[in-house]
């Protein structure tokens, strides 16, 4: 009676349960490099290709971030061994090669170390960094890179 049904219930949902753990990682393979792919419980076409990065990549660091501005990737910011970074890296996807962004010595607190901040690009060359820590101390303003 009912307690067969609630154990094939229960049965049934150790099983569904099972299925979602094993599906998390699932990949289906598609034409050439494209891929579906199982993320955040929604499926995505993803296109993967390795590369070889060049020149002095930036390692060892978090809370930084990462934005995409046309065919380059700007790296802002962080923190890693030494302390919090006041690094503006240009990654451009089509070389692959890490430059470090010119900083005029005529204005060294333009560019102040800062992390978990947040940034996006407006428009083809502005970058807005809004918030974030810097020493210990959270930030509230905006600041725009051109």
């Amino acid at each position: 009676g009912l307690a067969e049904k609630d154990a094939t219930i229960e049965s049934l949902r150790a099983s569904i349960d099972e299925l979602q753990e094993t599906n998390k990682d699932l990949v289906l393979a598609s034409q050439g490099a494209m891929e579906l792919k199982i993320l955040f419980d929604d499926p995505w076409m993803v296109q993967s290709t390795k590369c070889r990065l060049k020149s002095e990549v930036p390692v060892d660091r978090e809370f930084n971030t990462l934005t995409c501005m046309g065919k380059s990737l700007i790296m802002y910011g962080g923190t890693g061994k030494e302390l919090d970074k006041r690094e503006l890296k240009f990654c451009n996807l089509e070389t692959y090669n890490w430059e470090n962004a010119s900083v005029p010595a005529t204005q060294p607190k333009s560019l102040p170390p800062i992390t978990n901040h947040a940034t996006v690009m407006v428009g083809r060359t502005k970058m807005l960094s809004f918030g974030g820590n810097r020493g210990g101390v959270r930030l509230d303003g905006l600041k725009v890179l051109n």
